[in-house]
């Protein structure tokens, strides 16, 4: 789990900077444009899911190696993907509501972010 925590870190498109984003929508006519602001939206949520997963890779790994407290959140975590399965917080919120997609295998979870990340930015920098 520590190596797979590792690879998939080392494979996470950069965060989405805000200030970035929100310039290269006006210049495909600003958050006016109701395709725009729903990209804004999308990129905003995707950010969220992009950074819990981010830190939580690194936080699996820290623990892995006990330099932080393995938590119950950590716990849950590494026990899934050592079973290849997507963290159950990657996908649901503490109150069970969807926080990303639902695909329960961590290959298939992992592979519709990186989708997600370049069909944003190919959107963000091109134009729908």
């Amino acid at each position: 789990v520590y190596e797979q925590a590792g690879n998939l870190s080392s494979r996470l498109p950069p965060d989405y900077v805000e200030d970035d984003y929100k310039a290269k929508m006006q210049k495909l006519g600003g958050l006016t444009v109701p395709l725009n602001m729903f990209l804004f939206q999308e990129i905003q949520r995707f950010q969220e899911v992009l950074a819990k997963v981010r830190f939580m890779l690194k936080q699996m790994q820290l623990a892995i190696k006990g330099e932080v407290v393995m938590t119950d959140e950590l716990a849950g975590a590494v026990e899934y993907m050592g079973e290849a399965k997507a963290p159950h917080t990657w996908i649901y919120t503490a109150s069970g509501t969807e926080f990303s997609w639902i695909i329960a295998g961590i290959a298939g979870w992992f592979g519709m972010l990186l989708q997600t990340a370049e069909q944003d930015t190919l959107w963000l920098e091109t134009g729908r």
